[in-house]
């Protein structure tokens, strides 16, 4: 029995073939088009959040600490006032009111950080900047700047 000729279908060489450059240029497309597919479905589930324009009204002494806190130690991944920046998404947005985290996954934040969840930011390392008293200084800025923008309304309380 012969060897098949270079020009053979099947053979080494001929296009098509496990060795042939062809069939290397496909195999790469095809990596590459997976890759770009891949990258698509994980940046549509993480987007990137909005930048928010923060409405700022008088606030308690309270949230007064906070801001000063917040500005400090907070502002510089999640913008000043909370607004949102390029490491780090908006708080006035539905997504962190009280029904969606409540106050004490701000304390849990704070403390010892967050992985990504939301948003394709990277993950929230602790901060231990921040003193315990300070975070419920910093979450009644937070709660007063989205009450003030909009994001949910204290719930009357009956009349006795």
């Amino acid at each position: 029995m012969s060897e098949p000729s270079p020009e053979q279908p099947g053979s080494p060489g001929s296009p098509g073939s496990p060795g042939s450059k062809s069939y290397s240029r496909l195999t790469i497309i095809a990596l590459a088009v997976a890759a770009g597919i891949s990258l698509f479905l994980i940046m549509k589930e993480n987007p990137k959040p909005p930048k928010v324009l923060v409405s700022l009204l008088e606030f308690s002494s309270q949230a007064s600490r906070g801001q000063k806190v917040f500005n400090r130690a907070c502002a510089k991944c999640h913008g000043i006032n909370a607004s949102g920046g390029a490491k780090a998404p908006s708080l006035i947005s539905k997504a962190y009111a009280p029904m969606a985290h409540a106050d004490g996954a701000i304390y849990l934040a704070v403390t010892r950080g967050v992985r990504r969840h939301h948003w394709n930011l990277g993950s929230m390392p602790p901060q231990p900047g921040i003193k315990p008293d300070e975070i419920k200084d910093l979450t009644a800025f937070i709660r007063e700047t989205q009450r003030a923008n909009g994001i949910y309304k204290l719930k009357p309380t009956k009349a006795r």
